[in-house]
């Protein structure tokens, strides 16, 4: 810890800015020590400069270098300044639109107290610039945004609270139902006895409350009852207040707690079969003969479906054994065929049931009961086909007949329609070819050249080459004369001032990658600081977007032309002699800042584009926009002489692999690759697996 000669308090510790996630709070607290350290060796009283000059040798040499590179450190600046410096350059940026959006998307979750919910809305409130009417929207929010709506009834009939008396009244509501379920606790029921049917039978009550049916007040019991029971609004098994149905809509009538299985509007029923026929030999089974009942839940109706297929409900009419008609769901989703055991009956089928080990499920995860299995013929649109239909028992749980994907195929009651589109690889073939000095596979340089700033009076370091594998030794020395036809490289006698060793990847195509490994040149390089774009902001930009394309910078930082100082610099060994970078080399813990800023510079005025190293994403909503921004993209990479590689082109795609992460108009998930790849690693078994592991998937 640094000392100033005669200090009575040590000076605090220098300011660790390498951390973005905690450097603000760093900032704030070090501003706290430091005020602690002026006032405790009577330092405040004195003039600025004296603090300043404190303040700088005491701030740490990172933090030093910052402020030299923002001119923060001139003979004007005070103690105030350099800290307001500080935050104004570490403090994230927010879009004031999207903050606004997710303030007013804000709901209070389910299980979630009133206190988080007011602190995470107050939060997003001040970053919105509301103003002078930021209590009132916070207000809003609370009452369009509770979850007791018993709550928010009683706020809208008094519009004229305050923010302070709608919290009390929040907080007060949540403390009386909190209060409430106490009370309820108290109440002890015993049940010993309990039908499968969800009627349940008392025999005895242990306190004076009248018993109600669970069939009916099955979320107002005592919540001492932990027998499992079939419940009418879920159709499933389970104990008490743990309904599967509980605040969910049901897809018939759209009211909650209940499921399809357990709605009671009979309104949406099926009245009757359209249109059978006039054969009076043919029975028919129609939907209004006992025992026939819907279970809608057991399919899902998906595409754009217009009124009158709503009407007709994916259902077609099939001869079932030449002498009954019965109305089939048409359920894409389902490997099975099915016919309930109701229905089943009045086939008057000699047939046996043969036994199955089936496990049959529905769309929700319903188990469903199967009482054997039958080979049926089936006739529709003059196909007629054997098939086994799985027979189901319907009478607990309503169900309806149902024909799966094959069997419908198979009697042509739906067509796979295939949609005519011009190919995404033909439109590419036609860009390379109208943008051939783009895909050229030559290399590319942005405008001007780069120079490296290094500290003053830095001690240059000369490296001895290192010895390489005979393996690729051979392969090595292609490469450098590749690098060098493609002036990437020069060969000199001796280097000028610094030489760093050589550092040499080896591709996934078996290819080397040159790279430098400049440990001591970097010490001493200055850094342009230069923001990033964190995996966050783009989730942001790359949401609701529908078509994607991926350009791929070729080769990278070598579109960069450095100056000859700078080439200088680059100088490396090898087993053949000492060459330098005429273009930026991997390697240089300048060059990520440097390429993302000249990236910038060239593409980033265009909207819709979005720029991560050498990764050049475009993502629009609509295909028009895209392809006129691929082009605006083309033309300036054309007019700026930058390459873009041919083979890593993905082209007017919905889903696209970004930044190890994959993004579609539903948002954004892990790669699966990537995910698999860090499934299949082995466990660490010691400390040095651990760092390992850790080093490798932590930045």
């Amino acid at each position: 810890m640094a000392q100033s000669n005669g200090s009575i308090v040590p000076a605090p510790a220098p300011l660790d800015i390498n951390d973005s996630g905690t450097v603000i709070n760093n900032i704030k607290l070090f501003k706290s020590k430091f005020d602690l350290y002026l006032r405790a060796n009577e330092l405040d009283a004195k003039s600025d400069s004296l603090k300043v000059a404190v303040l700088l040798s005491v701030i740490g040499d990172d933090t030093y270098e910052l402020l030299e590179t923002l001119n923060a450190t001139s003979s004007a600046a005070t103690v105030e300044t350099i800290f307001k410096t500080l935050q104004e350059y570490y403090e994230p940026k927010y879009n004031v639109i999207i903050e606004q959006f997710n303030f007013f998307q804000r709901k209070q979750e389910e299980f979630e107290i009133f206190d988080k919910f007011l602190r995470d809305i107050k939060t997003i409130a001040k970053r919105c610039n509301f103003g002078d009417l930021e209590n009132t929207m916070v207000k809003v929010r609370i009452v369009l945004g509770v979850k007791n709506r018993a709550l928010q009834e009683r706020l809208l009939r008094a519009p004229d609270l305050t923010l302070n008396q709608t919290v009390e009244h929040c907080k007060s509501a949540e403390l009386a139902k909190q209060q409430q379920e106490v009370l309820n606790k108290s109440d002890e029921v015993d049940v010993h006895n309990m039908t499968n049917t969800g009627n349940t039978k008392t025999k005895s009550v242990k306190n004076n409350s009248k018993w109600q049916d669970f069939s009916k007040k099955d979320r107002s019991s005592s919540s001492s009852v932990d027998v499992d029971y079939d419940c009418k609004k879920c159709g499933r098994r389970h104990g008490y207040k743990k309904c599967f149905a509980f605040g969910k809509s049901c897809i018939k009538c759209g009211k909650l707690n209940h499921f399809a299985v357990g709605c009671r509007d009979v309104t949406q029923l099926h009245k009757e079969v359209n249109n059978i026929g006039k054969n009076e030999n043919i029975k028919v089974v129609s939907d209004n003969e006992p025992g026939y009942k819907l279970f809608d839940i057991m399919s899902v109706e998906i595409g754009n479906i217009n009124a009158q297929s709503k009407k007709n409900g994916w259902s077609e009419i099939v001869k079932v054994n030449d002498n009954c008609k019965i109305k089939f769901k048409l359920d894409t989703g389902s490997d099975i065929d099915i016919i309930p055991l109701s229905i089943f009956k009045q086939l008057n089928c000699k047939s046996k049931l043969n036994k199955t080990y089936l496990k049959i499920k529905a769309y929700g995860g319903f188990s469903i009961k199967d009482v054997g299995s039958v080979e049926l013929v089936c006739e529709a649109n003059k196909e007629k086909i054997c098939t086994r239909f799985i027979i189901v028992d319907d009478s607990k749980t309503r169900c309806v007949p149902i024909l799966g994907l094959k069997t419908c195929i198979k009697l042509r009651l739906i067509n796979r329609s295939k949609v005519e589109s011009i190919e995404s690889n033909v439109c590419l073939n036609s860009l390379i070819k109208d943008y051939k000095e783009v895909f050229d596979g030559g290399l590319g340089c942005f405008p001007g050249e780069y120079k490296i700033k290094i500290k003053e009076n830095s001690e240059p370091r000369l490296n001895p080459p290192r010895r390489v594998p005979e393996s690729i030794k051979e392969e090595l020395k292609n490469t450098l004369s590749e690098m060098c036809e493609l002036d990437v490289i020069v060969k000199v006698e001796r280097p000028m001032s610094w030489s760093s060793n050589l550092v040499i990847v080896e591709k996934q195509d078996k290819s080397l990658r040159v790279c430098l490994d400049p440990v001591e040149l970097n010490k001493v390089i200055i850094r342009d600081q230069f923001l990033i774009p964190t995996l966050e902001e783009l989730r942001l930009n790359l949401n609701n977007k529908n078509w994607f394309t991926l350009f791929d910078l070729k080769n990278g930082f070598w579109q960069i032309k450095l100056d000859e100082q700078s080439s200088n610099l680059c100088t490396f060994s090898t087993p053949f002699g000492f060459y330098r970078f005429t273009r930026l080399p991997f390697g240089l813990s300048c060059a990520p800042e440097e390429f993302q800023k000249r990236s910038i510079e060239c593409f980033g005025d265009i909207n819709n584009v979005y720029i991560y190293f050498d990764d050049l994403l475009i993502a629009t909503e609509d295909e028009k926009t895209h392809d006129e921004v691929v082009i605006q993209d083309l033309e300036r990479a054309k007019k700026f002489n930058i390459k873009f590689n041919c083979a890593k082109v993905k082209y007017k795609q919905h889903e696209i692999k970004y930044v190890g992460m994959t993004f579609s108009n539903e948002g954004m998930k892990p790669d699966e690759d990537r995910v698999k790849a860090l499934l299949g690693l082995k466990p660490p078994k010691c400390k040095l697996e651990l760092q390992r592991l850790l080093g490798a998937f932590i930045t």
